[in-house]
């Protein structure tokens, strides 16, 4: 009698087991996102892989209003712009006739995309061959100065320039560079540049890809 229940305990947990295999393999997407979505489901998980290529990570995919695949996130942030600008930057002083100045020109690669963060939704239909990719504002990633040039640097007779203020206006020198950056139209080629990496994923899924902006 033992034997035998030991046999019938066996045979219980291998059916169980096949029955688990069966659901996922065969019913899971069926019974997960309802049968006239399951084309949808296997459309999206096939784009995958393209998806992660060209954003290099995977956002989190939703099909219909179901949740299929969370965000798999090893980078912080995704440049997909750059661009070289030159910056000069000019400061004095003058005190009772004596004047003090400094002047400086910086090359710098200024870098522009997105933060990778929980906004980032990959979105398909359950019914057409379409999807939205949402994403959160472009901005400026990295502003490095390569070079720096010293235009001027002179002293009044008694007003002199200082360590700081010359920190400051390498400071300074910095900031307007980041300013020039923003409108040098270097934000909307990081949105154009992420619409042309996604245009692979379009043409081997053979679906078309909208791209949505967030606030």
């Amino acid at each position: 009698m033992q034997a035998i229940s030991k046999c019938i305990g066996s045979a219980l947990v291998i059916g169980a087991l096949f029955t688990g295999v069966y659901f996922l393999m065969f019913k899971g997407p069926a019974e997960v996102t309802g049968r006239g979505s399951k084309a949808a489901y296997e459309m999206t998980k096939h784009a995958l892989a393209d998806i992660a290529e060209a954003l290099q990570f995977t956002p989190r995919v939703i099909v219909g209003e179901k949740t299929m695949f969370e965000q798999d996130v090893k980078i912080r942030e995704l440049a997909t712009a750059s661009k070289n600008i030159e910056q000069t930057y000019a400061y004095t002083h003058s005190w009772l006739g004596s004047t003090k100045a400094v002047e400086l020109k910086g090359q710098f690669l200024v870098k522009a995309g997105f933060p990778v963060n929980d906004q980032f939704t990959f979105i398909t239909g359950e019914h057409d061959a379409s999807a939205v990719l949402r994403y959160p504002p472009a901005q400026i990633i990295s502003c490095e100065l390569q070079s720096v040039q010293v235009l001027k640097d002179e002293n009044g007779w008694w007003n002199k320039l200082s360590p700081q203020e010359r920190e400051a206006a390498q400071n300074k020198l910095i900031s307007t560079a980041k300013e020039a950056a923003m409108k040098s139209g270097i934000l909307a080629q990081a949105v154009q540049n992420l619409a042309d990496r996604l245009k692979p994923v379009e043409e081997r899924n053979s679906m078309k890809v909208i791209l949505e902006p967030l606030p």
